[in-house]
């Protein structure tokens, strides 16, 4: 995604959801790929789903992003974390 070639990382990202359907990390990789192109909407819509895939894995693990404050900027912080000293 570095060169930010969007449509191509939606594509793919949604393929690996649609062929894997207790993966949490294609969803959670398209919220963030919708997050960086400004799609606040398509975003918070992932994250959802990526969180009730993960919820719905009795013992699965939290999996990526899910210590991740839904509520933040997008800064990568974690939930709780204390913030980095000046």
């Amino acid at each position: 995604m570095s060169r930010k070639r969007w449509d191509e990382a939606v594509e793919f990202f949604q393929r690996a959801a649609d062929r894997s359907t207790d993966a949490v990390e294609p969803l959670y990789n398209l919220s963030q790929v919708y997050r960086l192109r400004g799609d606040a909407a398509a975003a918070e819509h992932y994250r959802r789903l990526a969180a009730e895939r993960r919820q719905s894995r009795p013992g699965a693990a939290r999996g990526v992003g899910a210590d991740l404050d839904p509520k933040g900027g997008g800064d990568g912080h974690r939930a709780g974390a204390p913030e980095p000293a000046p």
